[in-house]
């Protein structure tokens, strides 16, 4: 499978420090949110395979104060590959505690809107920025 250079960009969802008790949880939450905004027009298929790598890493920028840093983690995949499920959940929760662990805010920019490709982490997996909108 190659990597696409866009993945995710048809999700509703917006993103807050907010973690799920488990993927169950999560994955529910982010299906009724779907049927609720626009059921016709998500690409929301949570056991689709999307990334067939067993590693990804996530960059996103935030709020610290006035200042602007651009945060990185990295998400192992269960299966060697990823579905979009797997994907989804622990992007958002990744998110989520990088921001409480930095004290950090998206503010007004909390509305996801994908990941496009960016380059390679240090260690060669794929580095996929997220966009978000207001």
């Amino acid at each position: 499978m190659s990597l696409p250079d866009k993945l995710l960009k048809m999700i509703y969802w917006a993103c807050y420090k907010e973690r799920y008790p488990d993927r169950a949880a999560f994955l529910e939450a982010v299906q009724e949110y779907q049927d609720q905004i626009s059921p016709e027009n998500s690409e929301w298929a949570p056991n689709e395979v999307v990334l067939g790598v067993p590693r990804v890493w996530i960059g996103f920028h935030c709020w610290v104060g006035d200042e602007q840093p651009w945060l990185v983690f990295p998400i192992d995949a269960e299966g060697g590959a990823f579905t979009m499920g797997e994907l989804f959940h622990k992007l958002c929760d990744g998110i989520g505690e990088a921001l409480m662990e930095q004290n950090a805010e998206l503010y007004d920019h909390h509305f996801f809107e994908g990941i496009s490709r960016w380059q390679e982490g240090d260690d060669g997996a794929p580095l996929y920025a997220v966009r978000f909108g207001s």
